[in-house]
């Protein structure tokens, strides 16, 4: 089979369009698979817990300084018994690959507080862990 001229042109394009389809596809799926496994870890962090009333403020010493970026999903804030969950206005900003510096002029971080790359903090919404009840004795488990 003889290949004209057109014909292996036309063969280069598509080529060069898959070529280039190819190079950013995997881009798409990591950054996909990345916001999967946030929400996968958020639904890990969530289970057995309660939320409560969002609040506009935590009071940073009884939170400690643990945060967690999830990529494009939230921050969560705290561990131990009562975490809190900021969704964010901008959820799509969140990146666990950059650092984020928020800054607050007291020992309260508010959802008017500011926070690099572009993330705005929404309500905290605090989980807190559901005792579960203790087996009794005897019982089959």
């Amino acid at each position: 089979m003889r290949l004209t001229g057109r014909r292996f042109a036309l063969s280069a394009a598509t080529l060069a369009v898959a070529a280039s389809g190819l190079a950013i596809a995997p881009q798409v799926v990591m950054a996909r698979t990345l916001q999967e496994k946030a929400a996968a870890q958020l639904d890990r962090l969530l289970e057995d817990r309660e939320a409560g009333e969002p609040l506009d403020c935590l009071f940073l010493p009884s939170v400690g300084h643990r945060l967690q970026v999830l990529h494009r999903t939230a921050l969560v804030f705290g561990s131990g018994k009562t975490i809190y969950v900021n969704n964010t206005e901008d959820p799509e900003f969140i990146d666990r690959g950059k650092a984020i510096r928020i800054k607050s002029n007291s020992r309260r971080l508010c959802d008017y507080d500011t926070a690099s790359n572009g993330i705005r903090l929404d309500k905290f919404i605090p989980f807190t862990r559901i005792a579960k009840p203790e087996a009794v004795k005897g019982e089959a488990q």
